[in-house]
């Protein structure tokens, strides 16, 4: 099974040890790198190709909104997850319109990272599935064409 390729944005080293090492046995979760700083994010992001960017809200130099708005100019845009301790609906509101996919609160960083790990994987599967590419019309007339050899 692929596991979701996870981007840790976070000026605290501790903090991205300790999700390194808790999402390390995780099998839907691969942690590719990690940055302490917007610039280092921007540039691995170009690098690394992440399915999902983990990013706190107050990254320096100039803030995980800021950053959140520059990796959603990437393509492919990888999701963007904005964390912060500060869960209010003021810091939902501001994420959304900076253009985050998610919100979490950091005290739901290890589960909630998990749930959308889980949900990523689903629609990956759903667009890799056999059975849609066996329906469509391209499979119908390589059908037909193997009957009229028959």
């Amino acid at each position: 099974m692929s596991r979701i390729r996870v981007l840790l944005v976070d000026e605290s080293e501790t903090l991205v040890r300790g999700l390194v090492a808790w999402f390390d046995d995780d099998p839907l979760i691969e942690v590719v790198g990690a940055a302490g700083a917007v610039p280092q994010a921007l540039e691995q992001v170009l690098r690394l190709h992440p399915d999902l960017v983990l990013l706190d809200a107050h990254t320096p130099p100039a803030g995980g909104f800021d950053a959140a708005r520059r990796i959603k100019q990437v393509s492919p845009a990888p999701l963007v997850v904005l964390a912060s301790f500060h869960s209010s609906e003021a810091a939902r509101q501001a994420a959304a319109q900076a253009g985050a996919d998610r919100f979490l609160a950091k005290s739901e960083v290890l589960e909630g990272l998990s749930t959308i790990a889980r949900e990523l994987l689903e629609i990956r599967r759903a667009a890799d599935s056999p059975a849609l590419e066996e329906s469509g019309p391209q499979s119908q007339s390589r059908e037909k064409k193997e009957r009229e050899r028959s």
